[in-house]
């Protein structure tokens, strides 16, 4: 101690305590303490301490320390007098009286403290924390829990059955009981009064959803273990859409004036008033009013054969037709079918139900608006029983009926059960019977009348009309009747033809005869023979022929031939037929051309205008074709075949007319299939009937070869032979 504050020989690595000591600047009321091992500090000495040190003796500490005249005692020789027993507690399990105190400790102190009751009352309180009175006690707590010493384990093992606020899985039925169970359900996000719930009310199970203040939507959803796909969604305006389809068990029952709809409501079906109503294109394509359904329109028709059929299409155009199409391999077709039975029973048959005679299967009406109604019918077609009904037999007619103008109609045509057609006849004896009523006797000939059968045509000259016989499993009938028409302008002409087949093949029948307009009798076609001529049979294998009548002969009046020779002249006389032969006929010239010149005056004047030429398949026939007219010529008319050109008939016949305002002055005819202008020779006849036709009848006549129509006559070379009927 000696050397602290002063100068000192250094004992570092000595001792360490004297090294931190010697290392400390000591002042007034200080002193040194220790802080640690060999670790010294210096501190201020209080006045109280000051005081102590400053004693003299013990007494003065005594009083320093208010202990007065204490007498020196050993502390375990003054506890065991009896009055210290008494006065003081031992430090062993001390037994305090009367109420000493302690300090309070902070509330959750946990150390070997002493409690003081505050103490205890805060603890106790807190742990109380205002329970209800009768849980404010261990007992009560106990007694609450069933005085379970293993609660814990009770209430852990009884935890593990129920299901976590996180979720699980139940393993059995979960049931919810209450006046109105109800499971609420909402997002987490905490967004207020969204929400969705279900609840049982009596008899009733009620899911809902919430949006705020508005409705919110409800979707079914099914999942494959994938993915998710919505089933049924019910917007915020209650309506429903599906993904899929609707199959119902029982009734599936819409609101008054609700429909069923498809996208966007322009397909749908509405209910209103009593109807079903269909909508297509967000127009109204049907209604089922009742049992009455109807196409087209929003109301039926009422007074359809006085009724309101069930089913009616309405409409314009097209949209007012009814179509079965049937799109099938095969050979069957649609079908429209009509039945009856007296039964009233669906698929019950006997013999009480089957039709009886004179029963109708079925009707299909015609019906116009009058201007009244939809009452009166214009025609009808309706089959009937024809006879007594069996097992797969029913016997029956299929009438036709037209109104003629009044209140019905009338029957006009019957086929029969055994296929015989009758037209004003209701029981037809044969395949075709027509029957019709004529009131007059004096009905002319030929009226189109309802007792006729009239076959028509429009169409053009020879147009035929006809009727054939025979088998018919070829193109050609055997034989046929028949018209041709000769002329179609105003109310038109022809005449009645008849034709048959005498070959076993399919080939046309062949004309055998004719009657003409003017009532010629035609042979083999329009061939009508010549006047004065007769009918003469061909025997059991042949067609009749004309032939001139008994009694009459062709008699040559000349005949010569001609070479080197540029006419050739013939007199004639009224009255006569006349035939003209030309045999081995040659033309010298470039062009060669026969002409035929006419005089009425013995030759001196020839005709030089007015000639026709006509071609045709028969002289007598008054039916012609107009090749050309002659009327510019002064040498006459052409008659070599070629002048007829593309006029002529196939058999290259024709007419030579002159007509004078008169009448007609002649008519010659050529027969003339081998007569040619050509450097070979050839041969053919003509025949000049009514040379006397009139007051100024031809007399002369001259053939002449006039080449190139030049005027020029050329050289003739032939035989000519000229006869006449006598």
């Amino acid at each position: 101690m000696a050397y602290i504050g002063r100068p000192h020989t250094s004992l570092s690595g000595i001792d360490p305590g004297l090294d931190s000591i010697s290392d400390l600047t000591t002042a007034a009321d200080k002193m040194i303490y220790t802080t640690g091992s060999d670790v010294y500090a210096v501190t201020a000495i209080t006045s109280a301490a000051r005081g102590l040190l400053d004693d003299a003796s013990v007494g003065d500490m005594r009083t320093t320390l208010g202990l007065g005249t204490m007498a020196e005692e050993t502390a375990t020789n003054y506890l065991t007098t009896s009055a210290a027993g008494t006065t003081y507690a031992t430090l062993a399990s001390p037994a305090l009286t009367g109420n000493p105190t302690t300090p309070t400790q902070a509330a959750g102190n946990s150390t070997t403290r002493l409690a003081s009751t505050e103490f205890v009352s805060t603890a106790v309180a807190n742990i109380v924390d205002s329970a209800p009175a009768a849980l404010n006690t261990l007992n009560e707590l106990a007694a609450s829990l069933g005085d379970d010493v293993n609660f814990s384990t009770t209430v852990t093992n009884s935890i593990a059955t129920k299901m976590p606020l996180a979720g699980g899985t139940f393993t059995g039925d979960v049931n919810i009981e209450s006046s109105a169970p109800t499971i609420y359900f909402k997002d987490s996000d905490g967004t207020a009064n969204n929400y969705g719930a279900t609840y049982f009310d009596a008899d009733t199970m009620y899911v809902y959803t919430r949006n705020g203040s508005s409705h919110g939507k409800i979707i079914l959803t099914s999942f494959n273990g994938t993915d998710q796909a919505d089933r049924l969604t019910i917007d915020t305006s209650g309506n429903a859409t599906f993904s899929g389809g609707i199959t119902a068990a029982h009734h599936v029952n819409v609101g008054v004036g609700m429909s069923f709809q498809w996208g966007d409501s322009h397909e749908r079906i509405e209910q209103s008033d009593g109807n079903i109503e269909f909508f297509t294109g967000n127009g109204e394509k049907m209604r089922l009013h009742g049992s009455t359904l109807v196409i087209g329109k929003d109301s039926a028709d009422t007074t359809l054969s006085g009724g309101t059929p069930p089913f009616q299409v309405i409409g314009t155009g097209s949209s007012a037709s009814i179509a079965a199409v049937r799109r099938e391999a095969n050979a069957y077709g649609s079908s429209l079918i009509l039945a009856k039975s007296r039964g009233t029973t669906v698929n019950s048959f006997s013999n009480s139900t089957k039709l009886s005679d004179n029963d109708a299967l079925g009707y299909i009406l015609f019906i116009g608006d009058d201007g009244t109604d939809l009452d009166t019918y214009g025609a009808t077609i309706h089959a009937e029983v024809n006879g007594t009904p069996g097992s797969n037999d029913m016997p029956a007619d299929l009438v036709f009926s037209t109104n003629g103008g009044s209140s019905s109609a009338t029957e006009r045509m019957r086929i029969d059960s055994s296929g015989n057609v009758g037209i004003g006849v209701t029981s037809p004896k044969t395949k075709l019977q027509i029957v019709g009523e004529n009131n007059s006797s004096s009905t002319p000939l030929g009226k189109i009348a309802n007792s006729q059968l009239h076959l028509d045509h429009t169409t053009h000259t020879n147009a035929i009309s006809q009727i054939g016989f025979g088998y018919s499993a070829g193109t050609y009938s055997t034989a046929s009747i028949g018209y041709i028409s000769t002329l179609v302008n105003n109310y038109g002409k022809g005449d009645l033809f008849f034709a048959t087949r005498n070959v076993n093949t399919d080939t046309a029948p062949t004309e055998r005869f004719r009657i003409a307009t003017a009532g010629q009798l035609g042979i083999g076609g329009a061939n009508y023979g010549t006047s004065g001529q007769v009918l003469t049979s061909g025997g059991a294998s042949a067609a009749p022929s004309w032939a001139d009548a008994g009694g009459g002969n062709w008699t040559t009046i000349s005949e010569s031939t001609v070479s080197n020779q540029r006419t050739v002249n013939f007199t004639v006389a009224a009255g006569y037929w006349y035939r003209l032969y030309i045999t081995n006929l040659y033309l010298h010239s470039a062009t060669r051309q026969l002409f035929a010149q006419f005089s009425t005056d013995g030759g001196s004047n020839f005709i030089s205008s007015g000639y026709t030429v006509w071609a045709k398949t028969n002289y007598a026939s008054s039916t012609t074709v107009q090749v050309s007219t002659e009327n510019t010529w002064s040498y006459g008319v052409m008659i070599t075949k070629e002048h007829l050109g593309a006029g002529a008939d196939s058999a290259n016949n024709m007419i030579i007319d002159y007509y004078q305002p008169t009448g007609y002055q002649f008519r010659m005819w050529g027969g003339h299939s081998n007569l040619k202008n050509s450097n070979s020779t050839h041969d053919g006849t003509f025949i000049l009937k009514d040379l006397s036709n009139s007051s100024t009848a031809v007399n002369y006549i001259r053939l002449t070869n006039y080449g190139a129509n030049s005027g020029t006559q050329y050289y003739i070379y032939g035989k000519f032979k000229l006869m006449r009927m006598e």
